[in-house]
């Protein structure tokens, strides 16, 4: 069977047996667990290492790995929960670029999760790609004494040699989850800013009460141009549409003292979200 992984849903899965010929290299993940495992823990493991193999084919800038790119489950075998995967990317993939391709992968998938399990960071920057990395280790930390090795295996003239490229125990998982948590809390407040208690000028405004954005405005602290305005609370929303709507006072000669969060794309400024108004005044008329 293939699994599934974020963000690639939709891609062109090639039938499992057109690798079967080139099965020369692949990737082992054996979980030893004191307890029965949630079944959405299991498949998370796997997904996770899907979403990574695909992220890093598609990071090669390979025109092969244009569409055909996934992870099959080979074996899952008794004792303890070992499945064998075979990462696959097109039909025009020898066996030879097989063993090369999970040689890389394995490299690169160790550096985006072993410097959690030490209580590092790894360069991550997409809350995305940070949710994979935490599913390699969840099934490991819920449980009170589990532990995982990440391994590869190469197939030569019918001996099979496995190398163990990253393992680790429920202390070291935990470890990782709280890292990778901190990291997460990290980014999340760097995509927003705090600015209190600053003077918000309105450029454009709907009178309609809606959660969709209509309005605009300018903080000329934070930028001359006009950005969205959000609402963190219906009190706020209320209150700004009560003097669009009701009040008897032109929108656009009044100015908000406003505490806002400057949401962020690419460390640019895009909308404002107003989280508390202190006051309204009317402007002076322009000379």
């Amino acid at each position: 069977m293939s699994i599934e992984t974020n963000g690639w849903q939709k891609r062109k899965v090639v039938p499992y047996a057109a690798y079967m010929q080139n099965d020369l290299a692949s990737l082992e993940i054996r979980l030893d667990l004191q307890k029965p495992v949630a079944i959405q823990d299991f498949v998370a493991t796997f997904a996770g290492l899907g979403a990574q193999f695909e992220r890093y084919l598609r990071s090669q800038d390979d025109k092969r790995f244009a569409d055909e790119v996934g992870i099959y489950v080979k074996e899952v075998r008794e004792g303890s929960m070992i499945a064998e995967l075979i990462p696959v990317a097109t039909t025009m993939v020898s066996g030879m670029d097989q063993v090369i391709i999970v040689r890389q992968f394995s490299e690169f998938y160790k550096t985006r999760v072993q410097p959690y399990l030490r209580g590092r960071r790894a360069d991550i920057g997409s809350k995305t790609e940070l949710g994979e990395v935490m599913q390699a280790v969840t099934a490991v930390a819920n449980d009170p004494n589990g532990s995982a090795e990440f391994k590869t295996v190469r197939y030569e003239d019918g001996k099979r040699d496995v190398k163990v490229f990253m393992s680790f125990r429920t202390k070291e998982a935990k470890k990782a989850i709280r890292e990778i948590n901190e990291h997460i809390v990290e980014i999340e407040g760097k995509a927003s800013e705090i600015v209190e208690n600053s003077l918000m000028v309105f450029y454009q405004s709907t009178k309609k009460n809606s959660e969709k954005p209509g309005d605009k405005a300018i903080i000329e602290s934070v930028s001359d141009k006009p950005l969205a305005v959000l609402y963190a609370s219906d009190l706020a929303r209320q209150k700004i549409k009560d003097e669009m709507v009701s009040g008897d006072r032109n929108i656009y000669k009044l100015g908000f003292f406003v505490d806002v969060n400057i949401e962020k794309k690419g460390g640019r400024a895009v909308a404002y979200r107003i989280t508390h108004i202190h006051d309204v005044i009317e402007l002076p008329d322009d000379d």
